[in-house]
């Protein structure tokens, strides 16, 4: 790797904080990297060290002169019992290195998502030197860095930028998500550490779905939900809080997680101070940069819309200082309103600019 490569690859690294959460979710669970180019893969060997030692379970094809011989493309039949070896040494050892078939680049890519069908290996990570996806505008983030499977099958129906990945191998990891394959990133060598372990991602998420789970938070998911909130102020999106009252925020706060697993966005409602005018007000609502595209937001918001319901408010409302958070809102149905529009207890104790208020009547 160049210096500058060097550079570019330490500038991604993910906070501590960001990938012990990432390592958390990713313990116990088998992930599959196919590694198209032959180097640098330092940068990849360090992830897959990081991963094994968190006793995550890791196949790595490649075409390395350490790599296991086999299995070939004729032993990925189910029931086969080269197969059946491969994934015992996997649960003893956490480690398979397996000898990529010498053969064309797609039918290489194939191999590797039957390999990682068969085995029922939900995630698997490819490591290209394209990376990822252009921006598809398929209800993708930033850079097309969040792509559903159906997002997916509408870019290989237009004519979109695909950031030099083609059709065919396209096509082959929207079959592999629809055979049990959950989750696959696409990723240089050196953005591979901020790929798996930080919110932003460094290529693409292609999922299979883009459910997403709903519900309170509970008192194990406060550390992320507080990692969130401090994220989301220092960007701007979200008012600054002490840390008590980021707890006193999480008491009423519900979350979104995506594959089963991964904290994408938080969200409060807050009813007690306003019980008697029956309002209650959206507050910390933010999700990680990746997902943004995905709709988490949202979601969320139109989940508390419901609860609110439920609890025949007569209003809800938000307030918020950036002007991209505040057209969001305005998107969702509410309205700018006068500050004086909520009960004066909101300001009590504030200094400063006081924040935009955005109303919704139910």
């Amino acid at each position: 790797m160049s210096k500058a490569e060097e550079k570019t690859a330490s500038s991604e690294l993910p906070p501590p904080g960001e990938k012990q959460f990432y390592l958390q979710a990713f313990r116990g669970r088998a992930i599959l990297f196919h590694l198209a180019d032959p180097g640098p893969q330092k940068a990849v060997q360090a992830v897959v060290d990081q991963l094994v030692a968190n006793r995550s379970m890791v196949v790595v094809v490649s075409d390395a002169a350490r790599a296991a011989v086999g299995p070939g493309r004729r032993d990925l039949a189910e029931g086969s019992p080269v197969l059946a070896r491969l994934a015992a040494r996997l649960v003893e050892s956490r480690l398979v290195r397996v000898k990529r078939p010498r053969t064309a680049a797609v039918k290489s890519l194939a191999f590797s998502l039957q390999l990682a069908s068969r085995l029922g290996i939900g995630k698997v990570v490819l490591v290209d030197g394209r990376g990822g996806l252009a921006a598809t505008g398929q209800g993708a983030g930033a850079g097309g860095s969040f792509v559903s499977a159906a997002g997916l099958k509408r870019l290989l129906a237009g004519d979109r930028d695909t950031g030099g990945w083609s059709h065919a191998e396209l096509g082959l990891m929207l079959a592999a998500l629809g055979d049990g394959v959950e989750a696959i990133n696409l990723t240089s060598a050196e953005g591979c550490a901020a790929e798996l372990f930080s919110y932003r991602g460094s290529g693409t998420l292609l999922s299979a779905h883009t459910y997403c789970r709903l519900g309170r938070l509970g008192v194990d998911d406060y550390t992320d939900g507080l990692r969130l909130l401090a994220k989301g102020e220092r960007e701007g999106y979200l008012l600054a809080r002490s840390e008590q009252q980021r707890y006193e925020l999480l008491q009423s706060a519900y979350g979104a997680w995506f594959e089963h697993h991964r904290l994408a966005g938080v969200a409060a409602l807050r009813t007690a101070p306003y019980r008697r005018s029956r309002l209650a007000e959206i507050s910390g609502l933010y999700t990680i940069s990746r997902f943004k595209g995905g709709g988490v937001g949202a979601r969320l918001l139109a989940h508390l819309l419901g609860r609110a319901r439920e609890l025949k408010l007569r209003a809800v409302f938000a307030c918020t200082a950036d002007r991209a958070a505040g057209e969001f809102f305005e998107r969702q149905g509410f309205v700018e309103v006068e500050r004086g529009r909520v009960p004066a207890s909101k300001w009590k104790g504030r200094k400063g600019d006081l924040p935009r208020v955005y109303w919704r009547d139910l």
